[in-house]
Formats: C-alpha cells, structure tokens, sequence
C-alpha cells in the first residue's frame, strides 16, 4: 500500500482566516518501509509578504516566519535562495504549492487518473481530516487536482487507551506510549515522519517490509 503522510504548520487555527506556512509530506510504500533519508519526501514553505494569525501560532512558528523573511529579503539572489531554512525547503507561493506538490507525487510514481487528471491518494496525519485539510481545501487548486481518500490513516485511533483516555491522544502522547524517542518538533516534515513511525511501531514493520501485526 502507498500513503503519503501529511503535515502542515499554519499561523493560526482559523482556516478561512490564517495561513499555512509549511508544508510536509512523505511516500510511505508498505512493502518497503524505506528509512526517512529514503523515503521520497516534499518540503515547502510558503512565501506570504504578510503574514496573520494567532500570537501563539506565530509564536511556535517563529523560525518559519524568519525564513520567509529571510527568503523574501534575498530572493533576488539565488545563492541566499537555496540556503534559507531547515534541509533546503522549496519556497513556493500558496497558488503554485498545488502544481509543485502534484509534480512530486508524479515523479514518485503516483500517477494522476488518465480521465480526470486528479491524483487520488491515501492519506495518513495527526488530525489531518479535522484541521490539515481545511486549510488544504483553500489553497488554489487542491481540490481540483487532489483526491484524497475518503477513510484516512490517523495514528490517534491506534494509541487510544479506553480507559486512561477522555480524548484522543496528542502526538506527543502516542509518541510515548509507542516508546519513541523525542519531541513533537513542530516541524512539517518531522511531524509528517513521526506519523509513518507510529503506523510502522504499531504493525511492528521492520525496514525488511516483513510485517506483523500487533
């Protein structure tokens, strides 16, 4: 099976208000569970020449914020360009992220259908269907050329403790109950990897694809 696991930072949680600011996504094949330097992998961020949103949000996203400075400052220079930010983002504008992220699935073998020209695809995210795609829905093109599946994989279910729990878990919380090290970084791309290792620790699927249920 391919998923691409999905992240988004925004500045705010409004998604008819604020922006998204950064955009991760990685291919998952299941028959290979590839390292995270393997795995096909898409990063951006996202040029706005003004930015709003929640102090929080900007706040916990504040190096997202420099970057785009940085970024815009020096985009005359094409040196500065592609050192600005954390493993070489792309920087796109919200109206081209849609043709910059299809070209990427294309390229990694998830093809767009030959009729209708949408690529449809499986999704796996923290909160995806309840956050990440509604910001998704209004960025310029999405919705006609991304198809994603209806029934999405999102690790919460996974880690719920029927009796411990009053809500789903936090990242933060099935990262711990899965034992894996680290923080929930906030990061885009990292975040979109801990989902992968949180679907992967819970079919006990190790880099030889072999797989093993729970």
């Amino acid at each position: 099976m391919l998923y691409v696991s999905i992240d988004i930072e925004t500045s705010g949680l409004n998604p008819s208000k604020d922006q998204i600011l950064s955009f991760g996504a990685i291919i998952e094949d299941t028959s290979k569970a590839l390292s995270f330097e393997d795995c096909p992998k898409f990063y951006a961020t996202v040029i706005h020449r003004r930015i709003k949103g929640s102090p929080e949000a900007l706040s916990m996203n504040m190096d997202l914020v420099q970057d785009i400075s940085d970024y815009l400052e020096n985009e005359s220079n094409d040196a500065l360009n592609n050192v600005v930010g954390n493993w070489n983002p792309i920087f796109v504008e919200t109206f081209t992220l849609t043709a910059c992220f299809t070209s990427f699935l294309d390229a990694n073998g998830i093809k767009a259908n030959s009729r209708y020209g949408r690529f449809k695809i499986n999704v796996a995210g923290k909160n995806f269907a309840a956050f990440d795609m509604l910001f998704l829905n209004n960025v310029p093109g999405w919705l006609g050329f991304i198809d994603v599946h209806k029934r999405m994989l999102d690790p919460a279910i996974l880690y719920f403790d029927l009796i411990r729990d009053s809500e789903l878990p936090s990242l933060d919380i099935c990262k711990m109950r899965a034992k894996i090290d680290g923080d929930v970084s906030h990061n885009a791309l990292l975040d979109a990897w801990d989902v992968i290792q949180l679907i992967r620790h819970k079919f006990k699927m190790s880099h030889s694809g072999k797989l093993t249920y729970y």
